[in-house]
């Protein structure tokens, strides 16, 4: 787990994604074998995530808006998806006054 967690704090700090954590000040016994396919995969949806949270934090409306003009489009899979949960019973009904809704 060390090793995922180094490799974590490398790849935010390559990606410039997040600052790394302050490395401690004792010696890292640190083998730079090259990533497997899930090393690879957990740090790239680590990166994905940090970079949407850098973004909620920073509340950087510009690239909120820019996510959305590229990734906001629903799919012919996410509309039939969505149709069949339709018939979901709710017990709870939310209701938005400053959306205008009573």
């Amino acid at each position: 787990m060390k090793r995922i967690a180094l490799r974590v704090a490398i790849f935010a700090a390559a990606c410039q994604t997040a600052a790394p954590p302050p490395m401690p000040r004792t010696v890292i016994d640190y083998d730079h074998s090259p990533l497997d396919d899930n090393e690879r995969r957990l740090l790239t949806t680590y990166a994905g995530l940090m970079y949407l949270l850098t973004i909620e934090a920073t509340g950087d409306f510009d690239r909120a808006k820019a996510l959305l003009v590229k990734y906001g489009k629903e799919t012919d899979e996410m509309r039939a998806v969505n149709a069949t949960l339709n018939d979901i019973p709710v017990d709870l009904w939310s209701v938005f006054p400053a959306e205008g809704e009573r």
